[in-house]
C-alpha cells in the first residue's frame, strides 16, 4: 500500500507523501585509493552495485558518457553488503545513498565518500494506484506535525546524529568495545534464545509454529534441534512424543529436568 525511503517517480498514479527528508547518491571507495575529484575519473573503475537500485539507473546513464566504466549489480548483496566489501578491499568502489553510507562508515571507518553523483533529492513515502486519498492526508499531517514539533529532528539525530558527533578514533574505539566489551554477554543470550525456540518448539510440536512440515524453514529447525543436541540440550517434548536427550551429553536444556 505504501513504501517508506523512496523519491518521487513519474508515473501520476503513484501519490508521494510530504517530503521529510533528503538523500544522494555517493561513490564510495577505500581511504587508501587514490582520491576521486571528477565524474570523468569514473572511466575504467569497477562499481558495484545493488541490482535494481536507483544507483544502478544512475550508473547506467552515465555509462554512455563514460563506456569504459565497469557496473557489477548484486541479486544477493545489499547496501551494507558492498560497504563491506569495499572495506575489505575486495571491492574497488560502490554506489550508495549516503544515509548507507552514513550508517555503515560507523562500522568500516576506512571508508570514503569519494564522489557526490548526483544533486540532492527529497524522500518521501510512495503510495499505491487507487489507494485512499485519507490515507494520505493523515500521513501528510503525521510528517507535517513531526516536523513542526521537533520529533523528526529526534529521529534524524537518533539515527543520523552519530556522523556529526562521532570522530574516526570514535568508530574504533566503538568496534574495539563492540568486541571486548559486549563479548562476555554473547552466551546468556544465545542460551535465552536456545531456551526460548525450545519452548516454541515444544508448545508446535517439535517445529515452530505456523510452519508446515516439509518446508525450507522445517528443514532449518531440523538443523537447529540437531545442533542442540551436539551443544547439549535434548529435543523438548511434543505433542505426540516426548522429550528425549542426545546419547552424547548430559541434557544441560533449562526445558528439560
Amino acid at each position: 500500500m505504501a513504501a517508506a525511503w523512496q523519491s518521487p517517480v513519474d508515473d501520476p498514479e503513484i501519490h508521494s507523501s510530504t517530503p521529510y527528508f533528503q538523500d544522494y547518491d555517493v561513490l564510495v571507495s577505500h581511504e587508501a585509493a587514490l582520491p576521486l575529484t571528477g565524474i570523468e575519473q569514473l572511466a575504467n573503475k569497477t562499481i558495484h552495485v545493488v541490482s535494481g537500485s536507483r544507483q544502478e539507473e544512475a550508473l547506467r546513464e552515465l555509462s554512455s558518457e563514460f563506456p569504459e566504466m565497469i557496473i557489477v549489480g548484486s541479486h544477493k548483496r545489499r547496501e551494507l553488503d558492498l560497504l563491506e566489501g569495499v572495506a575489505t578491499q575486495r571491492l574497488e568502489a560502490t554506489l550508495v545513498n549516503n544515509a548507507a553510507f552514513n550508517i555503515g562508515n560507523n562500522f568500516y571507518p576506512e571508508l570514503q565518500d569519494a564522489l557526490k553523483i548526483d544533486a540532492a533529492r527529497p524522500i518521501v513515502w510512495l503510495f499505491s494506484p487507487g489507494v485512499d486519498p485519507e490515507l494520505i492526508a493523515r500521513a501528510d499531517a503525521f510528517l507535517e506535525r513531526t516536523q513542526k514539533n521537533g520529533e523528526m529532528d529526534r529521529l534524524k539525530d537518533r539515527y543520523f546524529g552519530h556522523v556529526k558527533r562521532l570522530t574516526e578514533a570514535d568508530s574504533i574505539r566503538f568496534i574495539e568495545r563492540m568486541h571486548s566489551v559486549l563479548k562476555p554477554y554473547r552466551p546468556p543470550f544465545s542460551r535465552g534464545s536456545d531456551a526460548n525456540r525450545n519452548r516454541l518448539a515444544a508448545a508446535g510440536g517439535g517445529r515452530l509454529p505456523g510452519i508446515p512440515v516439509g518446508s525450507a524453514g522445517d528443514q532449518s529447525n531440523r538443523r537447529a534441534r540437531h545442533n542442540d543436541a551436539d551443544r547439549g540440550y535434548c529435543r523438548p517434548a511434543g505433542r505426540q512424543q516426548p522429550a528425549r536427550c542426545s546419547a552424547k551429553h548430559q541434557c544441560r536444556s533449562p526445558v528439560h529436568p
